[in-house]
């Protein structure tokens, strides 16, 4: 590079800042285009273009220049730290993204296998992943049901007992399905309960920072 390339490419770096300092991004961009130009493999220009995608957002691309810069420069400290920010930065941005989105699909979990358990107990026991506690009580539901209209006379003599029917005979053995469909229906609703707890999010109560003390410098 000669000295004259030299000044005119101090002199485009100048004007660069001045439009990054006035929020110009048509100049800036123009003033980076004419640099590219003027000196593609400069690790200087190349550093500009990539401090410039990361204003823009475009993290993979910034990488990409930071590394070539680096490639040629493994000892630029200066860059060295932009793209290491820069990876550590879009990591922590991922894994809190992906962290939050977590707690919320955990949390709606919970409350849909809750639901899910009031209209069909071991349904929401299954939604959970517990499969076979959630298949034992929906069991025990289903063949209370199964039980209560294979008992002779006991569906029957109970409406008619209770004058939702004519009287008739009635057989006393009806009571085992009914308490068996009762039982497995509150169990899983207050198993649910307290499993559905752990798939809720919970807020964290952080203590406020005092707002009446004198702060000396």
């Amino acid at each position: 590079m000669n000295p004259m390339d030299a000044d005119k490419l101090e002199s485009l770096f100048r004007h660069l800042q001045v439009a990054k300092r006035r929020g110009d991004q048509k100049e800036q961009a123009r003033l980076l285009e004419e640099l590219q130009q003027a000196a593609p493999e400069s690790p200087l220009v190349r550093e500009a273009i990539a401090d410039d995608l990361v204003e823009r957002g475009q993290t993979q691309a910034a990488l990409d220049e930071y590394a070539k810069i680096l490639s040629q420069q493994p000892d630029n400290i200066a860059v060295q730290k932009k793209h290491a920010d820069l990876v550590f930065n879009a990591q922590v941005g991922s894994a809190d993204f992906s962290s939050t989105l977590s707690e919320f699909e955990v949390a709606a979990s919970g409350k849909t296998a809750s639901v899910l358990s009031s209209l069909l107990p071991g349904l929401g026991q299954i939604t959970l992943g517990e499969v076979m506690k959630g298949g034992v009580l929906m069991g025990l539901y289903l063949l209370g049901w199964i039980g209560l209209f294979l008992v002779p006379n006991g569906l029957s003599g109970l409406l008619g007992l209770v004058g939702f029917a004519r009287p008739g005979p009635f057989n006393g053995l009806v009571f085992l399905p009914l308490l068996l469909i009762a039982g497995a229906y509150m169990v899983s609703l207050f198993d649910i309960s307290a499993t559905a707890k752990r798939f809720t999010r919970k807020t964290v109560e952080r203590p406020k920072p005092p707002v009446d003390k004198d702060f000396e410098l």
